[in-house]
């Protein structure tokens, strides 16, 4: 949406705001997978779990990041309809977290189903 408005010459702030939001969301829901798992030292599934829920944690704070220097870069001029790189660059990292935070959600979930085929292995 921030690029769409920045290529018509229109305000991009209210997209940015609203990812910001969506951010603080995400990183909160992961903090809060985070708080409510066991112990990550007390056994090699909540140690995965852990690494693997946050590292959508850090993606999606570093989106953060990128979109509050959007929104700085905005405001001091350094964004246009002819200058929207910045905005191009955060689109491809808010992509591939998403896509990579689905991704591991269901790997994830799938963990518990998998632990069986171990038990198996000589």
């Amino acid at each position: 949406g921030a690029l769409a408005a920045l290529g018509r010459g229109g305000n991009p702030v209210p997209w940015i705001g609203a990812g910001i939001f969506a951010g603080l969301a995400v990183t909160g829901i992961v903090g809060a997978i985070l708080a409510g798992l066991p112990d990550p030292r007390s056994h090699a599934h909540p140690a995965t779990v852990f690494m693997l829920v946050g590292d959508i944690g850090l993606h999606a704070y570093v989106g953060l990041l990128f979109l509050v220097s959007n929104a700085l870069r905005y405001r001091a001029g350094y964004l246009s309809a002819r200058r929207r790189l910045d905005l191009r660059l955060t689109r491809v990292w808010q992509d591939y977290t998403a896509v990579s935070g689905i991704v591991i959600l269901l790997v994830v979930l799938a963990l518990p189903a998998l632990a069986p085929l171990a038990e198996g292995r000589p």
